[in-house]
């Protein structure tokens, strides 16, 4: 996250982790029913735009085939706007009707790129900060921004998209020159 918020945002995460209460207003509990996606430890399709695009057909395939598990009731903590104002970010909403996996996961990559990769994670902007930078174009879950403010990583949680919509993907990334992964 720009602006070196990673270690106020650690000591927070930290303190929903250990069940202490969170600092009254920072946070709103909520269950949600969520799908669990079996293989999201390993990014599904690492892409480079020079080099010639995958097998769309391929990581569709495996896109969709990692959702074996059933439903799973689960307890999320809801950044409220307060707790954005000071941190940074974007939030402070329950998330849309049939985005909570997606968010879920999508947390969840950041989370894993800030414990193996902190210098990433500092760079890490979510769609809704990089929105406005990206009027009428393609627009990927989070990007990793360089010195100069331009995307050196496009990162897409592809849930289950068809071949089509991944080969949008790459050809999008492939005309900004940007490597990504699809996750």
């Amino acid at each position: 996250m720009p602006g070196g918020q990673t270690a106020r945002i650690r000591r927070a995460l930290r303190g929903v982790a250990s069940a202490r209460s969170p600092e009254p207003g920072s946070s709103r509990n909520a269950r949600f029913w969520r799908t669990h996606c079996s293989s999201s430890r390993v990014p599904s399709s690492p892409g480079r735009p020079a080099s010639p695009g995958p097998d769309y057909d391929a990581v569709s395939y495996r896109l969709k085939s990692r959702w074996t598990q059933r439903l799973q009731r689960t307890q999320v903590f809801i950044a409220t706007r307060r707790t954005i104002a000071e941190l940074g970010g974007a939030g402070g909403r329950l998330p849309t009707l049939g985005q909570e996996t997606h968010d879920l996961h999508m947390g969840s990559l950041y989370l894993r790129r800030l414990r193996e990769h902190p210098e990433e994670a500092e760079a890490w902007v979510g769609e809704d900060v990089f929105a406005p930078k990206r009027r009428g174009q393609k627009l990927p879950d989070a990007v990793l921004l360089g010195p100069g403010g331009e995307p050196t990583l496009a990162i897409e949680f592809a849930g289950s998209y068809g071949p089509a919509r991944v080969a949008r993907f790459h050809e999008d990334c492939l005309r900004r020159g940007t490597p990504y992964e699809l996750w």
